[in-house]
């Protein structure tokens, strides 16, 4: 990256700091990187689709916000590494905030699960995570202020038919398999998100976090994260 190209990535002066939002190209990751502009956080798009990625990036800008997108398909067992290092380049080796929201996967009866099914869900749901926090919280832990949010889903504490894939790896991430306690230095305060999901007309949620920090509710089409000194 060229020092010009570096200056005009970095977080301005009155930007809150860099935010990395995984899977932010619709849903709850596009409102949560949206609502995070709106309140002065610099934001890095990801997701699979350049088109709709874009999109996204000029709705930021065009609300006067300061955003990025970076193409990543997470199912690429080193996809999440190269994430990270991609996006440290964008952020001048700042990322302030890490929110783990992509996810994913088709229904699927356990017995008729393939190795691909397998591999693809829990490269998405955990390996590709696990690469994140290691590449962005060991930083993060230096400046001494920063937060991991983890939005899991209602399948991590909830059976449903032909959704065992995606419960178990869901689980892995909501049970914490990969801790940020251990780094050197002040880890980043961990928010889990159990679940959210919106009906048809009616929106509800529920969150639940660990025990370092208040509860977080996402509260659509905003994820309110006073608890965690985001805003």
């Amino acid at each position: 990256m060229t020092e010009q190209n570096r200056e005009s990535n970095t977080a301005g002066s009155n930007s809150k700091g860099w935010v990395l939002v995984t899977g932010s190209t619709s849903g709850i990751g596009c409102q949560t990187a949206t609502a995070l502009a709106r309140t002065g956080y610099s934001v890095i798009v990801h997701g699979r689709d350049a088109h709709r990625a874009a999109e996204v990036v000029d709705e930021i800008r065009r609300l006067g916000g300061r955003a990025e997108h970076l193409l990543a398909d997470l199912a690429d067992p080193t996809a999440g590494w190269d994430l990270a290092a991609r996006s440290l380049e964008v952020a001048d080796g700042i990322i302030d905030v890490l929110i783990n929201n992509a996810g994913g996967g088709a229904p699927s009866p356990t017995d008729e699960v393939t190795n691909d099914q397998f591999d693809w869900s829990f490269n998405v749901h955990v390996r590709a995570l696990i690469a994140l926090v290691a590449t962005l919280v060991p930083p993060m832990a230096e400046r001494g202020h920063s937060v991991v949010i983890n939005v899991s889903g209602i399948a991590s504490v909830m059976a449903s038919a032909g959704y065992s894939l995606f419960q178990s790896s869901k689980t892995a991430l909501a049970k914490r398999l990969f801790l940020v306690e251990g780094i050197q230095g002040n880890p980043p305060q961990e928010v889990q998100i159990l679940w959210a999901w919106r009906e048809r007309t009616r929106q509800a949620s529920s969150a639940k976090v660990t025990s370092n920090v208040q509860q977080t509710v996402f509260n659509p089409p905003m994820l309110s994260i006073n608890a965690v000194n985001l805003y």
